[in-house]
C-alpha cells in the first residue's frame, strides 16, 4: 500500500512539473520579439534625468520618486526638487537592493 502511495505522489509531481514547463512557454515572450508600442503615441514626460530610479509613490497630485542612491525626487505640477536621504548605515549597492542597508 505504501509503495502505491509512493509511485502515486512521484508520478504526480513529475506530471505536474511537465505541464508548469508547458504553461510558461506559451506566456512568457520570445527573447528575440521586439515589444513596441506599449507607451502609446506621444506619452507624456513628466519628470527626466532620474538617477536609477527604484519606487514611485503619489500624493494626490505630487510624485515622489525614489532613486537607488538613497535620494527622493519630489514632482508637484512640473516643479522638480531632490532631497538627499542621511541615512546612519551606509545602503546596499547589490542588485535589486534598492534602499536596503548592508
Amino acid at each position: 500500500m505504501k509503495r502505491w502511495l509512493l509511485f502515486f505522489l512521484m508520478v504526480t509531481l513529475i506530471l505536474t512539473g511537465c505541464n508548469m514547463n508547458k504553461e510558461d512557454s506559451k506566456t512568457q515572450p520570445k527573447p528575440d520579439k521586439e515589444v513596441t508600442g506599449t507607451l502609446g503615441e506621444d506619452p507624456d514626460v513628466l519628470v527626466t534625468n532620474l538617477h536609477s530610479p527604484w519606487s514611485i509613490q503619489k500624493d494626490r497630485d505630487i510624485m515622489y520618486v525614489i532613486e537607488r542612491a538613497g535620494t527622493i525626487v519630489e514632482w508637484d505640477k512640473g516643479k522638480v526638487t531632490r532631497q538627499k536621504v542621511h541615512l546612519k548605515k551606509t545602503l546596499s549597492a547589490k542588485a535589486e537592493a534598492g534602499l536596503l542597508f548592508c
